[in-house]
């Protein structure tokens, strides 16, 4: 799969599972993960792709469906891309927010905040902007 390096994963997930978005340990079994929500603690990010590869007018954007296996990078060297929940700017720090999109949020003592990547471009609501994944077990709480 695209994307992988020595610190990536392969696991089962649980949903449906999208390019560009973080994913976290699911609670419904041991090796298995979902998409990760507002508060989740980031597991790493999903890379590019289809599950419908070469079927391209089947393709409906999902990355890996329920019950297969999804690979998970992790790995801080390299270079993916995120879905934004909201506007970022260059150095923002990103947590996950529904359905595993990505939210820059001011790192201040107010409240918990996991975050998993580090925005490297300014972008908008929706786009896929590039990021730096936080190494593993690096996952920064602030609050």
């Amino acid at each position: 799969m695209p994307g992988f390096g020595e610190d990536s994963l392969s696991l089962i997930c649980t949903e449906d599972m999208y390019p560009f978005r973080f994913a976290a340990l699911s609670t419904s079994g041991v090796g298995k993960v979902s998409l990760a929500g507002n508060g989740s603690v980031p597991l790493g990010i999903t890379p590019a792709g289809s599950a419908r590869v070469p079927l391209e007018a089947l393709d409906t954007g999902i990355l890996a469906f329920n019950g297969s296996s999804v690979g998970i990078v992790r790995d801080p060297a390299k270079k993916v891309k995120l879905t934004l929940a909201a506007n970022c700017t260059i150095g923002d720090f990103l947590k996950p927010e529904t359905g595993g999109t990505g939210k820059g949020t001011p790192v201040t003592g107010n409240g918990t905040h996991f975050y998993g990547a580090i925005a490297l471009e300014n972008n908008t609501l929706g786009a896929n902007t590039t990021i730096d994944v936080l190494p593993a077990f690096g996952v920064y709480k602030i609050g």
